[in-house]
């Protein structure tokens, strides 16, 4: 799994604006994708 704190620093600095792991719960993962979907209407 992919949830290295390395990794993920790294992944955020070349532009990622988020970053779930595998294991995330569905209400992380609807809360993230109702924020994404809200800043790109504000872009």
């Amino acid at each position: 799994m992919h949830d290295d704190p390395s990794l993920v620093s790294t992944v955020l600095a070349e532009g990622a604006h988020s970053y779930l792991v595998k294991n995330t719960s569905p209400e992380e993962m609807r809360s993230a994708i109702l924020a994404a979907a809200a800043a790109g209407t504000n872009a």
